[in-house]
């Protein structure tokens, strides 16, 4: 309504009102992509450009306080979107992203000392590249989105499909595709 200038706000469909969210005036700049954090979606994900001075931000509410991933990407990001994928195997405990799990950034994102990538994963500590591609100028291209099955990746792992069906399956789609040739 113009009398808050923060950038992230929350809307009550109960009694259609719109609210600052918690500490959101620690927001530097406009919101380009945001992801929940938790099942509750108590904590959330957020990146975009500062206003001050254009730098990329990646943050995550806690619940509490907004914190701050480091080390920070290059001026020419632009972010896209944002999705937490759950890992099979352990990556060292940090204080901003859980040990089994991995912060999926997609758009064009530069990643310093490594160059400009289509989608990049952060574990909490350093962003490591994850796909690269290009456009029909033969220049750098992005990815928007990452669509995914499975929406939720906060949930405990339930039991696993076994490895006869596996096989089976991938067969069947094997024969499907060989057949379709």
């Amino acid at each position: 309504n113009g009398s808050d200038g923060l950038y992230l706000a929350s809307y009550d469909a109960k009694v259609q009102t719109w609210a600052s969210f918690s500490n959101s005036g620690d927001i530097p700049g406009p919101i380009t992509a945001i992801t929940p954090a938790s099942s509750d979606a108590k904590q959330v994900w957020i990146g975009g450009k500062s206003a001050k001075d254009g730098s990329t931000f990646i943050m995550k509410f806690d619940g509490s306080k907004w914190l701050s991933a480091k080390p920070t990407l290059g001026k020419a990001t632009t972010l896209r979107s944002l999705q937490v994928f759950s890992l099979t195997t352990a990556h060292d405990k940090t204080d901003i992203l859980g040990d089994k799990q991995a912060l999926m950034l997609t758009g064009s994102i530069d990643i310093p000392d490594e160059g400009t990538v289509a989608a990049a994963l952060f574990n909490g500590t350093h962003y490591q590249p994850y796909a690269i591609t290009t456009s029909p100028g033969q220049t750098g291209g992005s990815i928007a989105k990452i669509f995914v099955e499975k929406d939720s990746f906060f949930e405990a792992p339930g039991g696993h499909m076994p490895l006869v069906f596996v096989v089976l399956i991938g067969l069947a789609i094997a024969l499907g595709l060989v057949l379709l040739m």
